[in-house]
């Protein structure tokens, strides 16, 4: 993280797109060494429930990827893409939970 976080402000990102990235990496470190990231969060007053991020890891690697595409590209050149796009909102949703899509994932 203090490699990372230095570099990422030189790019221009909104504040949702940031706070995305941050999350992401949060994630990736708790993945890699939770113990450690947990004990580097308590230090500077974070508190926080681990697997609210690792539930949302495929969520956060679309949208940062969103973003690194608008980055370079401007915003007119990146398109959204939506992984649900084929579910119905009366399916079962597709990770598994075994609820409809609509009460689910696609809230």
């Amino acid at each position: 993280m203090a490699y990372i976080e230095p570099h990422w402000h030189d790019v221009t990102l909104n504040d949702g797109s940031r706070r995305m990235l941050s999350a992401l990496v949060t994630t990736l470190l708790l993945l890699h060494d939770e113990a450690g990231t947990l004990a580097q969060m308590k230090e500077v007053g974070i508190d926080v429930e681990p697997g609210q991020y690792v539930e949302q890891l495929d969520l956060m690697i679309q949208e940062v990827a969103k973003a690194a595409d608008e980055a370079q590209q401007g915003t007119h050149g990146a398109h959204q893409v939506n992984p649900f796009k084929s579910v119905g909102r009366n399916d079962a949703c597709p990770c598994g939970s075994g609820a409809k899509f609509k009460k689910c994932c696609g809230r």
